[in-house]
């Protein structure tokens, strides 16, 4: 008997045993399985991922989007019709700027007719012969037989503040590609032609690169009678006159502005005392608007930058030119912008404003500005008040087939654009741009503004600031307060 129930106990001890064999050999298989099949699940994953754009599957946290396309990008490339092929230029890999790498993979994927390849110009000497020279890291933009070189240098944008000596850094990546990608697939640039003249202030540097970037080709000339303005000229620039343009000049822009041209003009700020501008004035009359080279001062505090009066938010009134601004709510900024009359229109000629003051400004004479009187700006009762005219658009109809067109600008703000980006950005650059495509008759609207690198403060209107102030200052501890008394009570009554 006892040596059955040792045999019985023998044989469950091996049943066991087996038993417990098979469930370790089972749970390893079942380990291992799982683990193949997790393997293939992320393996799948990873290729699934990587057939993705790269809008997909990366997420752009910089600041200023930097690594994505703006609305006016994408909608370009949408309606691309023609092959664009981009070429990196890059011997050593180490060279290779992350940054743009990064944004051309963008590029790539977001067109089928746009290939991104790089090129080592060592073991490829040839490619460079019948292109544009541009340095190690930077790209080549082609389409057929038209191309642009586009310098790494040209894409990283810093601008210094005269006034305040700081320094602002920004990405232009995007805005040099897509200006480049439109310049190889179009048939047609525009042609600027600027005054160039001693007796006049010049443009910013970085508004001559948002124009450059909207594929309209500028150049400086000197005009004389034995150089006058070139037949292939679709647009005159003159920037800030300090003195009279000469009578040469004048004789030169009404002849080129009687065959269809287009002229767009800037007022200085500081028109040096016993300064007459005859010639200029002669050229403004033709198309009936006038200046008298005082500052409308704006007295409407929602209008108003940083406590300074003669620092206005403009008006925008709606144009071609102004649309895609007021759409955006772009702020724009007038620095003792002066008033521009307009005068009765006659058959054939259309004079609309584009920038305005508010109801409540109210205007200083020359005096203001040339010292002959007080420097203040204090408002005066015999000081005219109303809504002034800052910028101007004329249309003349020469014929049924030609017109010609004047933009004037009566505020040194919009030529030294860059100064006054750290209130408004790239408003001002813009409303340039806008004003140049309206006189080139450019249909295809591409201007891309830089993405700023580093964080700006926040700019609010005097009236906005009194609303932060009133909240932070009053309402926020009052209401705390006010709970605390009322907490104070229950706790009381309990």
């Amino acid at each position: 008997m006892k040596k059955n129930e040792e045999k019985i106990e023998k044989e469950e001890n091996i049943t066991s045993s087996t038993l417990e064999k098979r469930r370790k050999i089972t749970s390893a298989g079942y380990t291992m399985a799982m683990t193949a099949l997790v393997l293939a699940f992320i393996i799948v994953i990873n290729l699934l991922a990587g057939s993705l754009s790269t809008d997909v599957r990366t997420i752009d946290l910089t600041n200023g989007d930097i690594f994505t396309l703006t609305d006016v990008t994408k909608n370009y490339l949408n309606k691309l019709e023609k092959d664009v092929n981009i070429y990196l230029i890059l011997e050593d890999i180490t060279n290779r700027n992350d940054d743009l790498s990064r944004l051309l993979e963008v590029y790539d994927d977001a067109s089928e007719h746009i290939v991104v390849s790089t090129v080592n110009p060592a073991q490829n000497p040839t490619f460079m012969e019948n292109r544009e020279y541009v340095s190690e890291g930077s790209i080549i933009v082609e389409c057929g037989d038209r191309f642009r070189g586009v310098e790494l240098s040209t894409m990283y944008v810093s601008s210094k503040d005269s006034a305040t000596g700081n320094t602002s850094y920004y990405y232009d990546m995007e805005g040099q590609i897509t200006s480049a990608i439109d310049y190889v697939v179009s048939e047609d640039i525009p042609k600027a032609y600027l005054l160039k003249s001693t007796t006049r202030d010049s443009f910013s540097s970085s508004l001559l690169t948002d124009i450059a970037k909207q594929n309209i080709d500028i150049e400086s000339i000197e005009v004389s009678k034995d150089n006058p303005i070139p037949e292939d000229g679709d647009i005159v620039i003159l920037d800030l006159p300090i003195a009279d343009i000469t009578n040469e000049e004048y004789e030169q822009i009404t002849s080129f502005m009687d065959k269809g041209g287009s002229l767009l003009m800037f007022e200085h700020y500081n028109i040096p005392e016993d300064t007459y501008l005859t010639n200029i004035e002669k050229l403004l009359e033709k198309y009936n608007i006038s200046v008298e080279y005082g500052a409308a001062i704006e007295a409407n505090t929602s209008y108003m930058y940083n406590s300074q009066a003669y620092f206005g938010k403009p008006v925008l009134v709606k144009h071609e030119i102004t649309q895609d601004l007021i759409d955006s709510e772009t702020n724009l900024i007038v620095a003792m912008g002066d008033a521009i009359n307009i005068g009765e229109e006659r058959d054939g000629l259309t004079i609309e404003p584009l920038l305005t003051s508010t109801p409540k400004a109210y205007y200083k004479d020359a005096s203001f500005k040339k010292g002959s009187a007080s420097t203040s700006m204090t408002q005066l009762s015999t000081d005219p008040v109303g809504t002034f005219n800052y910028a101007v658009a004329v249309t003349d109809k020469i014929s049924e087939e030609v017109s010609s067109k004047l933009v004037y600008i009566s505020s040194y703000a919009f030529a030294k654009a860059e100064q006054f980006e750290n209130l408004v950005g790239t408003g001002n650059a813009q409303f340039v741009v806008k004003c140049l495509q309206w006189l080139a008759n450019q249909e295809e609207t591409i201007s891309i503004p830089m993405k700023s690198r580093t964080y700006s403060n926040l700019v609010y209107t005097i009236n906005a600031q009194q609303r932060i102030l009133y909240v932070i200052v009053i309402i926020i501890p009052a209401a705390v307060l006010a709970y605390g008394v009322y907490v104070w009570f229950r706790r009381r009554k309990r």
